[in-house]
């Protein structure tokens, strides 16, 4: 699915939620919150696979770079869309072991 526009909301002065907005509406992904000194971490709103668990464990310089990366994950999960491909047992990722 093509990603029309990222929408940052600032929550207060250390934290932004971020939402993506595609051909099926606005999706509130995740979190940046500002964290150790000013580094910013995020939290994903979404089941992370375990090839994109460093980007959601990483800190980043602002908010935006946060976004721009969690897109970037959230992304790589809805190109997965599991439930086309009628998924069973075998189908199941590694990552899906750690959510």
């Amino acid at each position: 699915m093509m990603i029309k526009k990222i929408i940052y909301k600032d929550v207060d002065n250390h934290t932004v939620n971020i939402y993506v907005e595609d051909g099926f509406g606005r999706h509130h992904i995740g979190t940046a919150k500002r964290s150790v000194g000013i580094k910013w971490g995020l939290t994903a709103h979404f089941p992370v696979e375990f090839v994109d668990l460093e980007i959601i464990n990483s800190f980043y310089e602002g908010p935006v770079e946060a976004g721009r990366r969690l897109v970037k994950a959230w992304d790589y999960y809805k190109s997965l869309d599991l439930d086309s491909h009628n998924s069973n047992v075998e189908d199941l990722f590694f990552g899906d072991l750690f959510k």
